[in-house]
């Protein structure tokens, strides 16, 4: 039957260290549309974030789709339109966002397509500027209204490491929790994974569970990678990510792994 679509996360994954696509990867994805396989990228970052990567690689298009929000939302590309969303309950999102505060991190919202902080610290700057999303600065979170896609901290791993020891029995059933890089921690509804958001567009479009592939190296990646029919993890994976994948790559994310899988498992 062979494999139909990939399912790839963006940074780390399918980006370099630059946050760029390599030339490699660009040439091996135009190649695998022309030959008829579906390219779906499923990422942490928003839609309207994952709109300026889908440009360049030819994803902004009729029959393309997007997983954005660590599977909150799946999408059209062209259109937008949503197939699928998971928010959560604005005083939920709002309890967890006050609770963060009592720990050393910047604290961020999504709601809709934008981000809402109590402080416009440089931490703070510097991740709009990496979204491209536009921002609000509220003098209380009580103020935000509106369905809560995510909550996410910001700050160093061990600080981070200690927020999920503390907070994570206490929201246990009331929202996931994981990282997407080792200075991103990530609140969403307890059902949200990028897994459950690949079997949905998966379901949607028709493609049985062996006819999947998904590409990911961080700890929200891990459902994805055990959902597939093939789960690969990049040389510059995290351990969990290692452990659910199937086969781990020999190339990081620098070296034109997506390139790589492509040629491999569909192109050869």
């Amino acid at each position: 039957m062979g494999y139909k679509v990939l399912f790839t996360d963006l940074d780390g994954t399918f980006l370099n260290s630059k946050s760029e696509f390599s030339e490699a990867n660009k040439e091996a994805v135009r190649k695998f549309l022309d030959a008829g396989f579906q390219l779906v990228i499923c990422s942490g970052r928003s839609w309207r974030s994952l709109e300026h990567f889908e440009k360049q690689i030819g994803l902004i298009a009729p029959g393309r789709y997007g997983v954005a929000f660590n599977g909150a939302i799946v999408y059209e590309t062209l259109t937008k339109k949503f197939l699928y969303e998971d928010t959560m309950e604005n005083s939920v999102g709002l309890d967890i966002a006050n609770t963060l505060l009592n720990y050393e991190a910047d604290i961020v919202i999504y709601s809709g397509d934008k981000l809402i902080s109590s402080k416009e610290t440089d931490v703070f700057i510097k991740y709009r500027d990496y979204t491209r999303l536009p921002a609000t600065i509220v003098n209380n979170f009580n103020e935000v209204e509106g369905s809560i896609i995510k909550v996410l901290a910001i700050g160093e791993n061990k600080k981070l490491k200690k927020m999920v020891e503390d907070v994570a029995p206490k929201l246990a059933g009331i929202c996931g929790i994981c990282f997407s890089s080792d200075i991103l921690l990530e609140f969403a509804g307890p059902d949200v994974n990028k897994g459950r958001g690949m079997m949905v567009l998966a379901d949607h479009l028709g493609y049985k569970r062996d006819e999947i592939v998904a590409m990911g190296d961080q700890g929200n990646d891990v459902q994805m990678l055990k959902e597939a029919g093939l789960g690969i993890a990049v040389a510059n994976s995290v351990p969990a990510a290692r452990e659910a994948a199937d086969i781990t790559l020999e190339k990081s994310n620098n070296e034109d792994a997506v390139s790589y899988a492509i040629n491999k498992w569909f192109l050869s």
